[in-house]
């Protein structure tokens, strides 16, 4: 039970870096994505609290160079 998207989209690889700080998203079918899929491996668990939680969404929406938007969907854990 991890992140969905990378699958969901089949996306593979890691996403690459603007400066050094700034995550640029995957993109497929003209859709950006980001997900914590895309910075651990896929058979490795991932335990989820909630201070882990919002520093993961705080890092998504802060440090991703997302561009103009229509629509922002959120993959998260369970719970």
């Amino acid at each position: 039970y991890g992140p969905s998207m990378p699958r969901l989209l089949n996306i593979h690889g890691r996403p690459q870096t603007v400066d050094g700080k700034v995550l640029r998203p995957m993109e497929n079918y003209g859709l950006k994505v980001m997900s914590m899929g895309f910075l651990v491996d896929e058979e490795t668990p991932m335990i989820w609290r909630g201070p882990m939680v919002m520093s993961a969404l705080t890092q998504m929406l802060r440090e991703v160079e997302w561009g103009p938007l229509d629509v922002l969907v959120v993959d998260m854990p369970p719970g």
